[in-house]
């Protein structure tokens, strides 16, 4: 009995000493993978607690995710469980190319106790396999573009390059009868020049000054016209373009166009000309602005 009882102390004695030798006061976490997206698009994506929340959130651990602070290509993130909060780092490195880095840890304090760095330890083990999850899930969303910028964004080539356009200058966004004005006039001179009207209408707003934009609407026709006042004709030079489809009103219309730009931006292209979108419904006849197709068309190169 004696002999058990030392046996058993020696035991209890080697296993608080590999307690300590091998957990320490701190234990860092990490979990580290690449992503085959641009750094930019990468760090818009996980700093939208939406993304984590609706898109990103593991089956197992933590249930809420906080962003506690963001700054470049870093993002601090908050895990909280019913008794636990824990503050961690993500960090996208840019190696070149068109991939990204994601490097995501934090440090869990296990104190001196032998047993509060058992449970440290095991914390530790349950967040590591958290980070995966959601490294693994980021991914797989990552791969896909459309995940990322809620867009199909595609390649595609000039149809319409030859064109007779029209524009004026507003101190107000344009309405849909600003638009159409300008549509009509182009209408009514295709007609009397015998053109025929080769495809829909478009349209490009930009800002010129302070309370002032430029609203420019070109129609497609099949032959090159004259010019005649306020109607130019224009030949387009066909090239790359950027293409999407979207449903809604103008306000959608304005967002993918910001987000065709941070696409561009994202991959390291330039835009060759004005953006211009593509009137494929005719908002006049059709009230519901939900049911508006728009496309959208960036030149780039």
């Amino acid at each position: 009995m004696k002999n058990f009882f030392i046996v058993l102390l020696l035991f209890i004695v080697v296993a608080i000493a590999c307690i300590y030798i091998f957990i320490p006061s701190n234990i860092n976490v990490s979990a580290v993978i690449v992503v085959n997206a641009p750094t930019g698009s990468v760090y818009r994506f996980v700093n939208n607690e939406n993304t984590w929340r609706e898109k990103l959130m593991p089956d197992n651990a933590f249930k809420e995710y906080t962003i506690s602070s963001k700054v470049q290509n870093t993002v601090d993130i908050v895990l909280r469980d019913n008794n636990d909060t824990i503050n961690t780092k993500l960090i996208l490195i840019f190696p070149g190319g068109d991939s990204t880095i994601i490097h995501w840890n934090c440090s869990v304090a296990a104190g001196m106790n032998p047993f509060s760095r058992l449970l440290a330890y095991n914390k530790a083990v349950e967040i590591k396999k958290n980070m995966d999850s959601v490294l693994y899930k980021l991914k797989l969303l990552t791969g896909d573009p459309e995940n990322i910028y809620g867009l199909n964004i595609y390649k595609t080539a000039a149809k319409d390059t030859t064109l007779i356009s029209i524009k004026t200058m507003l101190d107000h966004y344009p309405s849909t009868n600003d638009i159409y004005s300008l549509v009509n006039k182009l209408n009514d001179y295709a007609i009397k020049s015998g053109a025929l009207i080769t495809g829909n209408p478009m349209y490009n707003v930009s800002p010129v000054e302070k309370d002032t934009v430029r609203l420019m609407v070109a129609l497609p026709v099949n032959k090159l016209l004259q010019q005649t006042g306020a109607i130019i004709p224009v030949k387009m030079v066909p090239g790359n373009f950027l293409a999407t489809q979207v449903s809604g009103g103008e306000g959608t219309v304005r967002n993918a166009l910001a987000t065709m730009q941070n696409f561009i931006t994202d991959n390291s292209k330039t835009s060759m000309a004005i953006p211009f979108s593509y009137l494929v419904t005719n908002r006049v006849d059709e009230p519901d602005t939900s049911k508006w197709v728009t496309k959208i068309y960036m030149p780039v190169f």
